[in-house]
């Protein structure tokens, strides 16, 4: 009894379709019309008479030659039998496992990347191991400061020839997120996650914590570090003020180095501390800086430093209003004093204007009657050839003629509304939080950036090129708004200032890898390798960039947890998932076999057919 239900339990799992059995009484049906034949008349032999003892038995035996003599017969028999199993859908367990239907693979092209071990990188170990991962359907992720999907669902020879071409990049890693978006490309599909990686983790979610996250939903990921030892010592920090520069410099070996240190034409010798951060100041120049470590280790991206410090350029502010205290004039006037003492500030009464050739126009409460009606259209040609505008709305506004300067079209006041900044341009919103306002202009936006922008979705604060200069627009009504009196108001000014004016600051002109690059408009930018046209620019690239008007900018990893290239990982083998699941078997269908089948055995009985004579 056990044993037949043993069989029973084995047919009802390989069967996807149960009602399929009752195909099978076409066996029966055919059997039993090859038996409905004419009855042969029986006539009494005498002299057989001997043989009617072994009749019974002879008959038998012909009924069994029979059947195995009719060819056509066998022929029908195994097609319906063949016909009745396909009905079934009958599955088998492949030996290929479950998860390797699709394979995501992460490679970590970031800068610690570059890491050497005897002579060999970090890449060429994460290449080689990965070649050793292409299963099922593969898609490919590298870092380079945000995940980038190189490859989705391809095969294994694109993958080889992909992977033989990477090279490690300057950027910093978000292994995290590279997890999270892995997952999103399998979606509801079997797969499995491959993170072959250093594991120095710089932004984003930490792997282990996505890992996990994703291991709780029954997705296998599987983690391969390729770290070994490394000796390093790197520049990790700069910090400018008015003069000088305080740079770090770090030793992630377990002794004390000591290191000989290139600054611009001089050197200096520090005696550094296992895991110690050593500081030093010195006087920068005008142009590029250079500070170099004259030290043999096993990183070289972060032996280096190169910062722009710009020539200090005198610019001149012009503010028009009708307001006789505006605060706004305080803001500037503080601006000269605390940040940069070389720029010189006018105000114009309306309607007395002067000649516009200043560096900045600043709109600010103006009388509606008392504009010249030419102005705004001087403006905008002044902005054209190279200036820059801010236009600060007020609660009159709608009857101001602003022409075609503003970058939204105005409609009507509305009341009270949150503002919120959309993390665009963020070097003019970076450490500023926006008070709520009383009153603000529904707009709609013609052309440009919104920075910011209300409730319902109405532009507060917009920033657009035209010509070689910048329009932005203030939306934010400070006579209804308690914002100017916040300690935002003048960090937020400082930013915008330093916007507009193009100053020449050392912090403006020196960026960390890692960081957006953002502006109006597509411009066309100088990397240290290559030339692009963009409005968005991710810098991924360790050098001096050229901007399209000319300035340069610094650009360096700086970046002390990209250069811990010797920092410990914790337990790559602690897994939530069940690792035996890697094992999983996957049932495959039958029915492409049984078709084949099939459609040779029609061939071959066609064959027979004709070979008897019968076509």
């Amino acid at each position: 009894m056990a044993d037949v239900t043993g069989i029973i339990k084995l047919l009802t799992e390989n069967i996807s379709n149960s009602y399929g059995l009752y195909a099978f009484l076409g066996l029966i049906i055919l059997i039993i019309l090859y038996l409905i034949r004419p009855r042969p008349k029986k006539k009494t032999v005498p002299s057989l008479i001997f043989f009617f003892k072994e009749l019974g038995k002879s008959k038998k035996e012909s009924f069994l030659r029979q059947f195995m003599r009719d060819f056509l017969f066998i022929f029908h028999l195994i097609l319906v039998l063949l016909f009745s199993t396909a009905a079934v859908s009958p599955t088998y367990i492949s030996d290929e496992s479950v998860i390797n239907e699709n394979t995501v693979l992460i490679l970590d092209t970031s800068a610690s990347s570059q890491t050497t071990y005897l002579g060999k990188k970090r890449i060429d170990e994460i290449k080689q191991e990965a070649f050793n991962h292409l299963d099922g359907k593969i898609s490919i992720i590298i870092l380079e400061n945000e995940p980038i999907i190189l490859m989705h669902d391809g095969d294994v020879v694109d993958a080889e020839s992909l992977i033989s071409q990477l090279k490690a990049n300057d950027g910093v890693s978000r292994i995290g997120d590279a997890i999270l978006a892995a997952n999103n490309i399998l979606q509801d599909k079997k797969g499995k996650i491959v993170v072959i990686s250093d594991f120095v983790n710089t932004k984003g979610v930490d792997p282990f914590v996505a890992k996990k996250s994703l291991e709780s939903d029954e997705r296998f990921i599987r983690f391969i570090d390729i770290k070994k030892k490394a000796n390093n010592i790197g520049i990790v920090g700069t910090e400018f003020t008015k003069d000088d520069a305080l740079v770090s410099v770090k030793n992630f070996n377990d002794k004390e180095e000591k290191v000989k240190i290139k600054v611009n034409n001089e050197e200096i010798i520090r005696s550094i501390g296992p895991g110690i951060a050593d500081q030093f100041v010195f006087k920068y120049s005008l142009g590029i800086n250079t500070i170099e470590l004259k030290y043999n280790d096993d990183f070289d991206l972060d032996n280096k430093v190169e910062f722009v410090v710009p020539q200090p350029e005198t610019k001149k502010v012009l503010l028009i209003t009708n307001d006789e205290k505006p605060n706004i004039k305080s803001v500037l006037y503080a601006y000269k004093e605390t940040w940069n003492p070389n720029i010189i500030i006018e105000t114009a009464e309306p309607p007395k204007i002067p000649v516009i050739q200043h560096d900045l126009v600043i709109i600010y409460n103006v009388n509606p009657k008392k504009m010249p009606g030419a102005i705004f259209s001087q403006i905008r040609e002044h902005v054209r050839k190279g200036g820059s505008t801010a236009i600060m709305m007020q609660e009159d506004s709608i009857d101001v003629n602003y022409g075609e300067v503003l970058p939204v079209t105005l409609k009507s006041l509305a009341g009270q509304s949150q503002v919120t900044s959309l993390n665009t341009l963020s070097r003019i919103t970076a450490d500023v939080s926006f008070a709520k306002v009383e009153k603000h202009y529904q707009s709609e936006l013609k052309e440009g950036i919104v920075i910011a922008e209300s409730d319902n979705e109405d532009p507060l604060l917009v920033a657009s090129d035209y010509g070689q200069g910048k329009i932005f627009y203030y939306g934010i009504i400070d006579s209804a708004s308690a914002f100017k009196e916040t300690i935002s108001y003048p960090i937020f000014w400082q930013q915008l200032l330093d916007f507009l004016l193009d100053t020449g600051n050392v912090k403006d002109n020196n960026y960390i890898i890692g960081e957006l690059l953002e502006f109006a408009d597509k411009v066309s930018v100088q990397t240290p390798t290559r030339t692009i046209k963009t409005e968005k620019l991710s810098l991924s690239e360790q050098g001096v960039y050229t901007l399209e008007n000319g300035r340069k900018v610094g650009v360096n990893l700086l970046n002390e947890r990209e250069s811990a290239v010797n920092a410990e990982t914790l337990d790559l083998t602690k897994s939530v998932y069940d690792v035996s699941r890697e094992d999983q078997l996957i049932r495959k269908r039958l029915i492409n076999v049984i078709i084949y089948m099939i459609l040779f055995f029609l061939f071959a009985e066609l064959l027979y057919i004709k070979i008897r004579g019968d076509l």
